[in-house]
């Protein structure tokens, strides 16, 4: 535990700071799928479309002017989705004594696709299966960056000071 005993307490600020840092990694990688999401789509080859580079140009260019506003939006349901259900399974497993950022991956990556399955079913008379196999791409993608927005607001939280620090 000697280990332990050269990080700084986790106060409050330092706890919000890492939200916020994981919230906003959250928008951008977001932003990136969306945008490699575009681009798979003009790459279709359909009646209407035009040359595949032009398609691509496009993609790419719907995907830079867009990026700001998206990652704005994705960075605060990524913020709300850490405070609701981030923040109580952080404040457990921290008061556990257990402050691994491979738990907070594997959190992470649990998290939203079960949640984003949750609020699918919510109000619809569907399945879990009917939901899975209409939407299975998204999942995966969903679960990769909140493994990376939970081992980053750990990573984050539970550094260890610089010497400016």
């Amino acid at each position: 535990m000697p280990d332990a005993m050269s990080r700084p307490p986790l106060t409050f600020d330092r706890a919000f700071i890492s939200l916020c840092v994981g919230a906003i990694w959250g928008g951008v990688l977001t932003d990136l799928a969306l945008t490699a999401y575009f681009i798979a789509g003009a790459t279709r080859s359909s009646p209407w479309s035009g040359p595949m580079a032009l398609e691509i140009a496009k993609a790419l260019g719907f995907s830079v002017l867009a990026a700001v506003p998206i990652i704005l939006f994705a960075s605060i349901v990524w913020l709300l989705g850490l405070l609701v259900v981030g923040a109580p399974v952080w404040w457990l497993t921290h008061g556990l004594g257990v402050r691994s950022a491979w738990l907070a991956a594997a959190v992470g990556a649990i998290a939203p696709p079960a949640l984003y399955l949750a609020c699918s079913l919510h109000g619809r008379p569907t399945s879990v299966i009917w939901a899975l196999k209409e939407e299975w791409t998204l999942y995966p993608i969903l679960a990769a960056i909140g493994a990376v927005v939970g081992w980053t607001v750990a990573r984050s939280a539970y550094r260890r000071p610089e010497s400016g620090e």
